[in-house]
């Protein structure tokens, strides 16, 4: 369709009509007295300021399109005839520069007016820098440049196409106050599939070495990174040949806080799919919200994992970690949140916790390769775990490969000054179905030496009758033994079974004690107690005497107690060497 000529070249009149020979046009920044330079053409020099109309009153004028304008005429006196303010550049809308001359406002009451350009810009699309999802073209320039200017104008929201596949053979850095992602994963959890079932987002296809995504300060390395984050991306690592799915970066001199990674997918990443490195300035307050973490590749130690974590605060909120090469969550920080997490099949681990202060509730470890929980010492907190807190957790049907030592929970501590110390389970269940390889509920690779360790209202599984048994109270009521040295361990719900004519039993090591006599026998002490601790004593045999006359035994009025077959006592110590008991039964 034509439309109508444009103006081909400035001209003016004098009040007469007449052309303004000899007459001045200034040009300034819209609003101010800066002068701001036209141009003789579209590629041409900039012309005087003012600009000298010729015997026509013409001149060729060109604004540029980068900013508007105040025009102000006057004739060869310096006589002004007009001034006009914010005159844009160019008037044809489909120009890179049209937006900039269309007014937007929001409607409603207190709504600020501003130009479609400017309301346009808070927004980036990878593709406006030059980005293909075509899954073959090497994107990974243009989406850093679209990073870098949104981090430039103060931050904001970096778009990819949901559905595009978007390939990169480098690292993108994503700085402070820029979230890379689509905008349908901001506000909802997924809510769009693919015809496979699978949520619906972009798609960043890693090739070759190196991280596919690092947090990254945007300054100098003492600069404190500021927000910033994923949502609704699928990091695919399945041609990556080192690295993996995204490293929190560290400055030398500042703490890092508030990074984020929501409605996202870790998808065969090489080495592990988030690492939280170690340092004296590492990120804090690092969340993971709604996100599955699937089949990391490396099986080298130190990678392989979901997630490698040494951060502090760390907040790990509805997650699937599966089929990965090592372990689900690989801990060595401290105050890890986990909150309806769910760890499952991984080869070793659902958790490796060499950390302190891991909270987990609504959290399953189930069909681990090895172990659902392997609390462990670490470089990082060398005298083992400390105040880890589990509730309404499920550990089910672990040691799927049917490792020899494989359990539910492992105690891993070995070595002087490696105890538990505040470990607890509270309304939680260990278990497997029936056939399932899983012998034993709780492992431990040295003596307990630390107290308040307890596990209060929780369930175990029983094999032998196929039915739920509760338990309570603290760890040394449970009857959880180990032979300390020997690598033999036995599950909470079975005695140790004395040996035959043994008259001071150790319970370092388990709190449930059976007799086995053949012969008169004197039991006279219980050895290696603990502040606290309460043991329970069961005599089948008709052969058990107990001295609660001149021994550090006390019960039944002071006298000697003939214990009958099938009879039981409890004892209870509240210095580990005086113990006070209860005889019943027989």
């Amino acid at each position: 369709m034509p439309t109508l000529s444009p103006t081909a070249k400035f001209s003016a009149t004098d009040v007469d009509g007449s052309p303004l020979i000899g007459g001045k046009l200034y040009t300034y920044a819209a609003g101010t007295t800066t002068p701001l330079s036209s141009y003789v053409s579209s590629s041409g020099a900039a012309n005087t300021n003012p600009v000298i109309l010729d015997s026509r009153g013409e001149a060729d004028v060109w604004l540029s399109q980068d900013a508007p304008y105040k025009l102000v005429l006057k004739d060869s006196n310096d006589v002004q005839i007009w001034s006009v303010d914010y005159v844009n550049g160019d008037t044809t809308l489909a120009s890179s520069g049209g937006s900039a001359g269309v007014g937007w406002i929001q409607s409603g009451t207190g709504a600020s007016a501003t130009t479609v350009q400017a309301k346009l810009r808070r927004t980036v699309e990878a593709e406006d820098f030059g980005a293909v999802g075509d899954g073959t073209t090497n994107n990974t320039t243009a989406i850093q440049a679209a990073i870098d200017a949104m981090f430039a104008s103060g931050g904001g929201y970096v778009q990819l196409q949901i559905g595009k596949t978007y390939r990169i053979d480098g690292t993108l850095q994503i700085k402070s106050g820029v979230v890379l992602g689509h905008s349908a994963g901001m506000w909802d959890t997924f809510s769009t599939f693919t015809a496979n079932n699978e949520p619906a987002t972009a798609r960043l296809l890693k090739h070759g070495g190196g991280d596919a995504v690092a947090f990254y300060h945007g300054g100098t390395l003492a600069t404190q990174f500021a927000g910033g984050g994923l949502i609704g991306i699928t990091i695919d690592g399945t041609n990556q040949t080192s690295g993996g799915g995204v490293l929190c970066t560290q400055p030398t001199a500042a703490f890092t806080f508030g990074g984020f990674v929501k409605n996202c997918i870790f998808e065969k990443c090489y080495a592990y799919g988030i690492y939280l490195p170690l340092g004296t300035y590492s990120m804090q307050d690092f969340k993971i919200i709604e996100c599955m973490f699937e089949g990391t590749r490396s099986v080298a130690a130190g990678e392989g994992s979901g997630i490698i974590n040494y951060a502090t605060d760390t907040h790990v909120r509805s997650v699937q970690f599966f089929r990965n090469a090592r372990h689900g969550i690989e801990n060595y920080g401290g105050s890890l949140r986990l909150n309806d997490v769910d760890s499952f099949y991984n080869t070793q681990c659902g958790l490796y916790d060499g950390g302190q202060g891991t909270k987990a509730i609504y959290t399953q470890f189930d069909a681990n390769g090895t172990y659902g929980i392997d609390f462990e010492v670490s470089a990082v907190y060398t005298a083992g775990a400390r105040q880890h807190r589990f509730s309404n957790c499920l550990v089910w049907k672990n040691n799927t490969s049917a490792a020899a030592n494989g359990r539910n929970v492992k105690f891993g501590q070995t070595g002087a000054g490696h105890g538990l110390t505040n470990i607890s389970f509270g309304d939680s269940i260990f278990g497997a179905s029936a056939g399932e390889t899983v012998e034993y509920h709780l492992a431990v690779s040295a003596p307990i030496t630390d107290g308040q360790n307890r596990f209060t209202n929780c369930q175990m599984y029983d094999y032998s009758t196929t039915s739920l048994k509760s338990m309570n109270d603290d760890l040394w009521k449970m009857s959880f033994f180990a032979a300390c040295g020997t690598g033999t361990e036995q599950i909470w719900t079975k005695p140790t079974t004395l040996a035959d004519g043994t008259t001071q039993p150790s319970v370092q090591l388990t709190s449930f004690l059976q007799t086995a006599n053949t012969a008169p026998t004197t039991i006279v002490n219980l050895l290696v107690g603990k502040p606290g601790q309460e043991v329970k004593v069961l005599i089948p045999d008709a052969f058990t005497t107990v001295d609660f006359s001149f021994t550090n035994l006390k019960g039944n009025g002071g006298v000697d107690w003939a214990a009958p077959a099938g009879s039981s006592m409890t004892c209870t110590t509240p210095d580990g060497t005086t113990w006070y008991c209860i005889v019943s039964g027989g």
